[in-house]
């Protein structure tokens, strides 16, 4: 027979089923940073598993060959998907692109072609034999083997420290789903070590699918109990990233540590005049800023203008007083909010306050006691000038004169036109 079915194959298909249990949950929450590509890793371990329950149940070598290389399309994108899944989860992805991530692709797809091709495979596979015992298939392994598994490491080494970092950057809360993953991410890593190095209880098994299946059960757990994919920690880096508010944080020695483009875009220099250096050489268009990084106070505020007429900006500085875990002071956090819209209203308030207020000046000036000659009426100024009614008027304000006669100055004037009256 050309396939014997051994204990080994059950337990690679608990593993399978496992896998694809735990695949759904997590796609269903694909919206959340990175819960794609662990899906996608999931289904990653389910092909590598269920191509591992053929590999181990074939008898004769070419059908081992035959399902190893299957088994491939797990083994070489499963490393990859996990760095992939870390960097994303940990919100440090800044320079994952469309141009970047299929790099990562180039060493694992090189692997596949390597092992298809049967003039290239002992690159990879220098031999492989059947223990008649276990009908396990035992991989001599030749030197482009080594450059592969190389790789794969390294990406896994740096997932495990992206998430490692993470679990102390985020808040205390999603630290139990951090631990989880971790725990799911060590037993296959240390499995695939005990396969590679050869420091295997059973020579030939590879351990690294089986610990796939509790690596599913400690996930599930982490999505059905720790709502994992569902309460999901913004990165504090990324909310700082994107602030309109310019972010300066300040060391104890008053040198500036780290900076968000809002910032640079005020200050006007680049990260790399900007990092490192005093803040009172960088921030010198502040005013005396040393006098507010030294202030006592919790939280010490400040407001400066920058530029001059219409193109002044103006900026309210809050400095608020870092401490690490202990209390102490490790240094400050500068704020800097644009406050041009809010100020320049205040002043356009300020001064129509000041023109009604001269206005009614004006209309008190009308309504008080006028110095008026008893004669010709003339109206004496507050120089000292005699000036018409009409002239006075007009100029304290907002009436017109229109003229006209009355009817006893008529009769005067022009008592021709009222002879008919006696």
């Amino acid at each position: 027979m050309d396939y014997r079915l051994t204990p080994y194959s059950a337990v690679h298909l608990l593993t399978v089923i496992m896998a694809l249990i735990v695949t759904p949950a997590i796609w269903r929450r694909r919206m959340t940073p990175g819960a794609v590509y662990l899906a996608l890793l999931e289904l990653g371990a389910a092909i590598w598993a269920f191509a591992s329950i053929f590999e181990m149940a074939a008898a004769t070598v070419s059908l081992k060959i035959l399902w190893s290389q299957v088994s491939y399309i797990g083994i070489a994108t499963t490393p990859i998907l996990y760095f992939l899944f870390a960097m994303t989860y940990s919100q440090q992805d800044k320079r994952l692109t469309r141009r970047t991530i299929p790099l990562l692709f180039v060493i694992p797809t090189l692997t596949i072609f390597m092992i298809l091709v049967d003039r290239l495979r002992p690159w990879h596979w220098s031999s492989v034999t059947i223990d008649p015992a276990t009908n396990i298939g035992i991989y001599g392994h030749g030197p482009w083997f080594w450059v592969f598994v190389s790789y794969e490491y390294a990406l896994l080494a740096i997932g495990v420290v992206v998430l490692f970092r993470a679990m102390f950057r985020f808040p205390a809360h999603y630290r139990s789903q951090m631990a989880a993953l971790l725990i799911g991410s060590a037993l296959p890593c240390v499995a695939n070590v005990m396969y590679v190095s050869g420091l295997n209880p059973i020579p030939g098994m590879d351990w690294t699918p089986i610990t796939f299946a509790l690596t599913g059960l400690i996930l599930a757990w982490g999505i059905f109990r720790q709502q994992m994919f569902t309460l999901v920690p913004v990165a504090r880096e990324r909310l700082i990233e994107g602030m309109a508010d310019g972010v300066v944080v300040v060391d104890a020695s008053q040198r500036i540590v780290d900076v968000n483009p809002s910032a640079l875009a005020i200050i006007g220099r680049p990260p790399r005049d900007t990092i490192g250096q005093p803040a009172a050489q960088v921030l010198t268009q502040f005013g005396n800023l040393t006098e507010l990084l030294r202030a006592g106070e919790e939280v010490a505020t400040q407001e400066v203008s920058l530029g001059e007429e219409e193109a002044v900006r103006y900026y309210d500085l809050r400095a608020s007083l870092l401490r690490d875990r202990r209390g102490q002071p490790t240094g400050r956090l500068i704020v800097m909010r644009d406050i041009t819209r809010r100020r320049k209203a205040e002043q356009e308030r300020e001064r129509l306050i000041s023109e009604l207020q001269d206005a009614l000046a004006q209309v008190r000036t009308l309504r008080g006691l006028l110095p008026i000659c008893a004669n010709c009426k003339r109206i004496r100024d507050d120089q000292g000038y005699w000036r018409g009614v009409e002239e006075y008027v007009a100029e304290h304000s907002d009436a017109d004169f229109t003229h006209s006669i009355c009817p006893d100055c008529a009769r005067k004037l022009y008592p021709e036109l009222f002879e008919d009256e006696k």
